[in-house]
């Protein structure tokens, strides 16, 4: 037996923990932190033993023996064991689909479970400050629930986005509908992506009071804007509530 494979076991078991937690919540850091005993490793650990608790007791009531005590043998690998080893190989080459079908499911139900879960908080708001079961449901993604008016009080139709950048000693204003942003693997802003886009220098603020936008910004060309996060001086973010008629500023 090749003495890498009880840490590929392991990591055949483990892998659904992973892949729940990844999915399961809203996250803009990609880099995660991997040590053994962090509070990442831990949590994932804690989902991928619930799973295979799942699916060792769903394999039983369908029919099907899970041996725990071979399990054990697999992983310790102790000395004398070319008996039970003629055994497990038999048994896998007459029977290779349950062994695959087992981390298979696991794996596939991992990710689907943690989807069809987080498209239950979404729908019923569980994400929202003052929800009960925010705390716990609730990702580590600000920018996510900022730009999209995920937490406004109600829901929003669209975002307002108007932004100060410093071009060659001068101050421009930036403004558009937000159609997307991305995000840096530390989750940081990287960009922001408007349609609709207009500026205007800075210092031609409102020359009276019936002046409006139209008169003072002029439109930028094109389908799309990019605006790199890292120059921009200040944000203003409006959420537009078509339905009702009226906006919400932050």
């Amino acid at each position: 037996m090749d003495i890498a494979f009880p840490a590929l076991l392991i990591f055949l078991f483990a892998a659904p923990g992973f892949i729940f937690r990844e999915f399961n919540q809203r996250r803009e850091i990609r880099a995660t932190e991997s040590t053994p005993f962090g509070r990442t490793s831990l949590v994932a650990l804690l989902y991928s033993a619930i799973i295979n608790s799942i699916a060792y007791g769903t394999a039983r009531l369908n029919g099907y023996e899970v041996r725990l005590g071979d399990i054990y043998l697999l992983l310790v690998q102790p000395e004398n064991m070319s008996t039970q080893q003629q055994h497990w190989q038999v048994a896998w080459n007459t029977n290779p689909s349950l062994v695959l079908n087992y981390f298979g499911l696991t794996w596939f139900g991992a990710w689907l479970a943690a989807t069809i879960w987080l498209l239950i908080v979404t729908h019923y708001d569980f994400e929202r400050p003052g929800h009960k079961l925010s705390a716990f449901v609730r990702g580590d993604a600000p920018w996510f629930y900022l730009l999209t008016g995920a937490d406004h009080t109600s829901p929003v139709d669209g975002t307002f986005v108007a932004a100060t950048v410093g071009i060659e000693g001068h101050a421009y204003l930036y403004q558009g509908l937000l159609a997307g942003f991305e995000l840096a693997d530390d989750g940081r802003l990287n960009r922001l992506v408007l349609t609709q886009a207009a500026r205007r220098l800075l210092n031609q603020d409102r020359t009276s009071v019936s002046a409006t936008a139209a008169d003072r910004f002029y439109a930028i060309s094109g389908d799309q804007f990019v605006l790199k996060y890292s120059e921009i001086s200040t944000l203003n973010i409006s959420y537009l509530l078509l339905a009702d008629q009226q906006h919400g500023n932050t």
